[in-house]
């Protein structure tokens, strides 16, 4: 191929090279602080043909919530219904703090983003809706095992797990290990 030449991808590949370009500008310069052309020179494509996959930076951040979510690799996780309560909600923890901190900075940008962005808020919220009710159907499906407690609220339960994880990532440092918090979690879900 001459050196002028680019090599022509499939759509759904050229997609994801645009998206990861653009969240990789996002990330160094702000999205506030980036236009669509400075989106396209990035990638190397013209503005054009950065157009025709996203119509704007709105557009991107919503792509970016479904392209970069590991909605799928947990509920993949939490599908394991044969699996102890306790064994693997501390396993979950675990993965999830790994594969978040994998995408660390799309999170951030993706939060800070949501602050001034509703439509991406929206998105946000009900992903982390779908996060909750994997989590409770797989709670549900332990309940006949007597691995949770009867009298709790399943939806109250879900939201402190998750929205102790997701504030673990974000800010909480200098503490010990996720594990050892959970475990006090769980002796509050489990009989």
């Amino acid at each position: 191929m001459s050196p002028g030449k680019r090599k022509r991808l499939p759509p759904e590949e050229r997609k994801d090279q645009l998206l990861k370009s653009a969240l990789d500008l996002f990330c160094e310069q702000g999205v506030d602080g980036t236009t669509m052309h400075q989106l396209a020179e990035h990638a190397g494509v013209s503005y054009g043909l950065f157009y025709h996959y996203f119509h704007s930076k709105d557009e991107v951040l919503a792509t970016a919530v479904r392209q970069t979510s590991v909605f799928p690799q947990i509920q993949k996780f939490l599908s394991q219904h044969d699996k102890p309560v306790r064994e693997l909600l501390i396993e979950l923890c675990s993965y999830y703090m790994k594969t978040m901190e994998q995408r660390r900075d799309i999170v951030w940008l993706l939060f800070s983003e949501s602050r001034k962005r509703p439509g991406l808020a929206q998105k946000l919220g009900e992903l982390a809706v779908d996060f909750r009710a994997a989590l409770s159907h797989y709670l549900q499906a332990r309940i006949p095992h007597g691995e949770v407690r009867t009298d709790i609220d399943l939806d109250v339960a879900t939201r402190l797990i998750w929205s102790y994880l997701f504030m673990r990532f974000l800010w909480i440092e200098d503490e010990p290990e996720v594990e050892l918090h959970m475990a006090i979690l769980l002796d509050g879900l489990c009989p």
